[in-house]
């Protein structure tokens, strides 16, 4: 896909502590926050797609190996 640098995604109501990109959908990227939210992102849109709680902040996340599990 194109180069994401620059892009701004906006969403998250704190600072987003941890980034992890999609092992096989180019343009996916994940993203836990402070805001006790996971965020999965389209990153050539640059928006949110899917928005999941969590019980306390996120300070890790990671994909699978075929991306169908976060």
């Amino acid at each position: 896909g194109d180069d994401a640098a620059g892009t701004v995604l906006s969403g998250h109501e704190r600072r987003a502590e941890v980034f992890r990109f999609h092992p096989t959908a180019s343009g996916l990227l994940a993203s836990g926050s402070a805001d006790k939210t996971v965020r999965v992102w389209d990153v050539e849109a640059a928006k949110s797609v899917i928005s999941l709680p969590h019980k306390a902040n996120v300070e890790g996340l990671s994909w699978n190996y075929d991306g169908s599990l976060l």
